[in-house]
């Protein structure tokens, strides 16, 4: 859902997007969909997203707040191995648009003591 304050109104509400409850404009929340399997760089390095037409719980929230698909952001997660490095990026889609993605980064292994 979309973090609203006295200084920043939710641009949802503005646009008056959602449905009414308890006397408040309550917006559509902000669905995200991650990937099907966990990636790996040597095996899986970019597995697949869940689509929205297989998770019913985030369809029906959507219709029941008067979603769409402008309030669904996929998350890619890409993996790969860089010399002795397990590094990944991630990449945030609205619509098919790339709407934001990070820089390849070294995922650092917990220490075991």
């Amino acid at each position: 859902m979309c973090i609203a304050s006295l200084g920043r109104p939710c641009p949802n509400v503005l646009a008056g997007r959602g449905v009414e409850m308890n006397g408040h404009q309550t917006p559509p929340p902000c669905i995200y969909l991650f990937p099907r399997t966990i990636p790996d760089p040597r095996n899986n390095p970019s597995p697949a997203v869940w689509k929205i037409e297989e998770v019913r719980f985030a369809q029906e929230l959507l219709k029941e707040f008067g979603g769409g698909s402008q309030d669904v952001t996929e998350v890619h997660i890409h993996a790969r191995m860089r010399k002795a490095n397990v590094e990944r990026k991630t990449t945030f889609r609205r619509g098919g648009k790339t709407v934001a993605e990070s820089d390849w980064t070294v995922l650092k292994r917990a220490s075991r003591r």
